[in-house]
């Protein structure tokens, strides 16, 4: 169905010239002046309308352009209609007219030129240059054909020619600066706005040739030829208008091409983050209420055998933390809030200490916050258990936070039997996975710590504590009110 349609757009401009190859004068003369201004007129009527649709700066900005050369073509065109039971309204306008319709075109391509050339990368630009010197080099060697010609003609004046000339330097310059953006923007898609212009002007220009002909020689034949070209030229500008909004195609620069890219670029990367940061609460959650569970198994068995209050505490104790991380994300909107960077002040390291016996803490100043998300309570619970877990029988934690430039340096220091090497390459190499049929080693939880370090911008050292124990120190960005 959209080739039909695309078929019987492109049909337009054949049926509008048809008529102007039949030579009856009547035809040959007012049907092109009421054509013209009629196609002038719907396109005028379009450029204005995709003017105030567009959103973008520079795409509002093409059509405003667009829409005043049609503006200055359509006011000719009206002239024209005029001048057919009188004389043309203002004499000077008709030997302008061409010259000032262009000139909207030129500051347009002049300023996409500019405003998109410095995204070319250097070593690429020569060639730009040159491609587009050697395809446009036809236009400019026509019109240096039509001065000479021009020169050799002496019934044609000086002063002829001089008003002439800026409308042929002005025409050439826009066929040059076409297939320069043609060029540029070959590889995005919204070149076929630029190919519009390019067929649309590449018409028109071959129609100027042919009525510069006409008026050296004054064959009808030439006339006819240039003013069925003009007529196609807008129709087809006209035709590709229609056809390329109904794709939805851009016109954005390159420079906003590069932004949006950006843009997507930022969103990608920052989905990317809380994907990350979601399988690494997810691993946490699995790896921190297995630890809680066998917590509270083993304190319920040992109960049985030997009741004992600080038994049931610990079991207590467990369960309420299961039940606070449950209830702090019972919806999606909260799962997000914990993933979310946002200030975390630096006294949460004592929330979480409270969970656990023989354990100290040092905090300068209790007035810094983190850069980070809620992930790092789960980061610090499941280093300060590690330590107690495989340390060995007696162990003692000792928790010292401090600044450096812009971090938070949080060292997590135990005198247990340490880590071995082997263990230290463990954390680095071992890849966090949601398989569930999958056993879960015991350097998991560092693991997914370290991945949450890392992915705040932060540090995750691990170093050794003479004479025995580890050291591991956590460097966080300090979070700064914008």
């Amino acid at each position: 169905m959209k080739r039909v349609y695309v078929g019987l757009l492109l049909t337009i401009p054949f049926i509008v010239v048809v008529p102007m190859l039949s030579g009856l004068s009547i035809i040959y003369n007012d049907y092109f002046r009421y054509m013209k201004t009629v196609i002038l007129l719907a396109n005028l009527i379009i450029c204005i309308f995709f003017a105030i649709k567009c959103k973008e700066r520079d795409e509002r900005t093409f059509f405003i352009l667009l829409s005043a050369s049609m503006f200055f073509y359509f006011i000719d065109g009206i002239f024209d209609i005029i001048s057919l039971n009188s004389s043309y309204p203002i004499p000077i306008y008709d030997a302008i007219s061409d010259f000032v319709g262009n000139l909207p075109i030129l500051i347009l391509l002049i300023y996409r030129i500019i405003v998109d050339f410095k995204h070319i990368k250097k070593e690429n630009r020569t060639n730009l240059l040159l491609g587009s010197i050697v395809s446009s080099s036809g236009f400019v060697l026509v019109g240096i054909i039509a001065l000479r010609i021009a020169f050799s003609k002496a019934e044609i004046s000086v002063s002829d020619i001089l008003l002439y000339l800026p409308f042929l330097i002005v025409t050439v310059s826009i066929m040059v600066l076409l297939v320069t953006l043609y060029i540029l923007y070959v590889e995005v898609n919204f070149r076929y706005y630029i190919l519009a212009l390019l067929t649309g002007y590449f018409f028109a220009f071959i129609g100027d040739v042919f009525e510069f002909l006409y008026a050296i020689d004054g064959v009808k034949a030439d006339r006819i030829t240039a003013r069925s070209m003009t007529l196609f030229a807008f129709t087809l500008l006209f035709v590709v208008l229609i056809w390329i909004n109904q794709s939805n195609i851009s016109i954005s620069t390159l420079s906003q091409v590069e932004a949006e890219r950006e843009r997507y670029k930022k969103l990608y990367l920052d989905l990317d983050d809380k994907l990350r940061d979601l399988l690494v609460l997810t691993q946490f959650l699995r790896h921190d209420f297995g630890n809680d569970i066998v917590v509270v198994s083993n304190a319920l068995e040992i109960f049985r055998e030997k009741p004992s209050t600080d038994l049931l505490v610990m079991a207590e104790n467990r369960l309420k933390r299961m039940e606070d991380r449950i209830s702090n994300l019972r919806t999606k909107e909260e799962i997000y809030s914990s993933l979310k960077t946002q200030a975390i002040p630096i006294i949460f390291i004592e929330d979480i200490t409270k969970l656990f016996k023989n354990i100290s803490v040092r905090i300068k100043n209790r007035r810094l916050h983190i850069r980070g998300n809620q992930l790092l309570n789960a980061v610090l619970f499941n280093i300060i258990d590690n330590s107690f877990k495989h340390g060995g029988e007696n162990v003692e934690v000792q928790i010292d936070v401090d600044t450096k430039d812009d971090f938070c340096i949080i060292k997590i220091i135990d005198n247990g039997i340490g880590m071995t090497e082997q263990q230290k390459k463990n954390i680095e190499n071992q890849i966090a996975t949601l398989d569930e049929n999958l056993e879960i080693p015991d350097s998991v939880g560092l693991t997914l710590a370290k991945t949450t370090v890392k992915g705040l911008n932060g540090e995750f050292i691990i170093e050794d504590n003479k004479p025995h124990g580890t050291v591991i120190i956590l460097e966080l960005p300090l979070f700064e009110e914008q």
